[in-house]
């Protein structure tokens, strides 16, 4: 099953209120990445920048370590587009990935290059960042 294959089902059990089914397409998205070929990480780093299909990679990482090759975008999409309490699905997988620390770099990389809605975004990661990996605060790993 391809990318958009998997992203369509999910957004449609979203859609439909079938939360059991999304998960399961979770599930399947997470066992797929195993198997990723270089095409396929463009998909998931391509879907980051997309508004509605950037909400199915990061529930895709939730539970899931993120790798490398997508942290940046993955930081890129909370700070771009996100309001301050849903920017948390794209930090947290970064912060329990990466650490606060690399993460608190890549946001001062965007802020020294960015305008001020870049700014903005940063700004409204900062919390979620600060309160540090979830499985310290007693979260889920």
């Amino acid at each position: 099953m391809t990318w958009d294959e998997l992203f369509n089902l999910w957004q449609d059990s979203c859609q439909t209120r079938q939360l059991t089914q999304a998960q399961e397409r979770l599930l399947e998205a997470r066992q797929r990445l195993a198997d990723n070929t270089t095409e396929d990480w463009d998909w998931l780093k391509a879907a980051l920048v997309d508004p509605e299909r950037k909400w199915f990679v990061a529930w895709v990482f939730r539970d899931q370590k993120l790798p490398r090759r997508l942290f940046q975008a993955m930081v890129q999409a909370a700070v771009m587009g996100c309001d301050a309490h849903n920017c948390r699905w794209f930090i947290e997988p970064c912060v329990d990935s990466f650490g606060s620390d690399a993460v608190l770099e890549e946001l001062q990389r965007l802020r020294q290059e960015g305008d001020i809605n870049v700014h903005i975004g940063v700004k409204k990661c900062l919390p979620w960042v600060q309160a540090g990996p979830r499985r310290e605060r007693g979260g889920k790993e």
